[in-house]
């Protein structure tokens, strides 16, 4: 992942003419011996400019997948078991990382910003970049040593298509039944509530799908209620088996107070916050040690940085006498105790407990079962949904057939009904909505207005 694009830039030789034997091409050259003797001042030298990126990896990153995508590299004669890293480049402090310095020509990084999940094709460069970096935290400066790839070609990528790359395809018979084994296994974890667990599955396949100027379409963070230590740590462990890359962070007055959710920089260094990850993240907020207390300078910038983030789905970064924002795509959950999340949410649901049935006994996650829900997750997270004309048709002709009945459902509430309908298509592997989907919609939206 891009964790700073302006890490500096270098002028080097393009090309060079050696007398005799014509023109050289010099851009990614690393190595010839005659290189060494030319004057930098000869005319017939021809200069190149290069930009260097700051790279490490995913933030969040699942040990399987890190493991699967580690297979790769099994033929490669690499060591890849250095770990030099800047630490206060990164997201997360306790997540072990690599990082590389990507030199890119012809303004080729013009194309790709901060947070950008990137595949590249370079030359790694014998020798390291030697880099001083002051560790603000700790008054003292270190001597690194990074990686070098001069890049010759760069794309950004989708997590979940990085999954589906190394597990392949899940089967489209099989979507629908492991659609509801999912449901089922969510149920064991929220106390057998059904209706919660439908929900949390249309969050977990949630994405940003279009940004219109006053609104974020696709996203759909959740707040759960009535959570316990033992259900928020049984989610947490399923999420990270399944998820490709997921974020797991306590909120309360101490964490707020002191760690910062937002990157920051002095002009001169890029200072990472908890926030600053790769577009496909899922995100979960435990709120259940929240207890009272004052907010710092920090914590309320931290409370609105991650309102931004939710409402918004832009991630602000904050410089000493302004601040720029770029745009994320996060799937987020609040996990909290009995009171509402003060952060914001389209949806806030209180766990009730209830009776086992035969659907929802706690059953041994099998490892073939968790490949397929990893399988299933990738590919319903890449999926586009829209609307056809005929089912738009029925959907305005049974809007106004309950407001007729003295249903007092407005166009805010249709609008959420439309999301969650697109939701379900997107949980059924289906790239349009169906009138199903809709009927389920509204059996959904039914039962929370219900239960306020």
């Amino acid at each position: 992942m891009i964790q700073d694009t302006g890490f500096g830039q270098e002028i080097c030789m393009g090309a060079y003419k050696i007398e005799g034997k014509g023109w050289r091409l010099s851009r990614y050259d690393l190595l010839t011996p005659e290189r060494s003797t030319l004057d930098p001042s000869d005319p017939t030298i021809l200069l190149d400019e290069r930009q260097c990126l700051y790279a490490t990896s995913i933030p969040g990153e699942s040990e399987w997948l890190h493991e699967d995508l580690s297979k790769m590299l099994s033929s490669l004669s690499l060591d890849t078991s250095s770990e030099t890293c800047i630490s206060e480049r990164f997201a997360l402090k306790d997540q072990k990382h690599l990082a590389v310095i990507l030199k890119t020509y012809a303004g080729m990084e013009a194309s790709f910003h901060v947070c950008n999940l990137v595949e590249v094709i370079g030359i790694l460069e014998k020798d390291t970049e030697t880099v001083q970096e002051s560790i603000i935290n700790e008054q003292h400066t270190v001597t690194l040593h990074l990686p070098i790839i001069h890049v010759i070609h760069m794309n950004m990528i989708d997590i979940n298509e990085l999954v589906t790359r190394s597990l392949g395809t899940i089967k489209q018979n099989d979507i629908l039944k492991t659609r509801k084994e999912i449901i089922n296994h969510l149920a064991t974890i929220f106390c057998n509530d059904v209706l919660v667990s439908e929900f949390l599955l249309l969050n977990l396949v949630s994405n940003v799908s279009s940004r219109l100027p006053a609104i974020i379409l696709g996203s759909f963070p959740i707040n759960i209620r009535n959570c316990t230590p033992t259900v928020s740590l049984k989610f947490k462990e399923f999420l990270k088996n399944v998820i490709p890359a997921f974020v797991y962070e306590k909120i309360d007055i101490y964490n707020l107070n002191n760690n910062k959710f937002y990157p920051s920089s002095d002009g001169e260094k890029l200072q990472a916050g908890i926030m600053q990850l790769a577009k496909g993240t899922i995100v979960c907020f435990d709120e259940t040690s929240m207890d009272e207390g004052t907010l710092n300078d920090t914590g309320v910038k931290n409370i609105r940085s991650l309102s931004q983030v939710i409402m918004s789905q832009v991630l602000p970064f904050h410089f000493s006498f302004s601040e720029y924002e770029i745009e994320t795509d996060l799937t987020i959950i609040v996990l909290s105790k009995n009171e509402k999340t003060l952060l914001p949410v389209d949806t806030s649901i209180f766990i009730r407990p209830q009776p086992p049935s035969n659907s929802t006994l706690p059953l041994p996650l099998t490892s073939d079962k968790i490949l397929e829900f990893r399988k299933y997750f990738a590919y319903t997270r890449q999926i586009s949904v829209g609307i056809s004309n005929e089912i738009s048709e029925k959907i305005n002709l049974d809007f106004v057939q309950q407001r007729q009945n003295g249903n007092k459902i407005g166009e805010k509430e249709l609008g959420f009904r439309i999301s969650i309908a697109k939701l379900i298509a997107k949980s059924c592997g289906s790239r349009s909505v169906l009138w199903d989907h809709w009927i389920n919609a509204a059996r959904l939206t039914s039962s929370i207005e219900a239960l306020k």
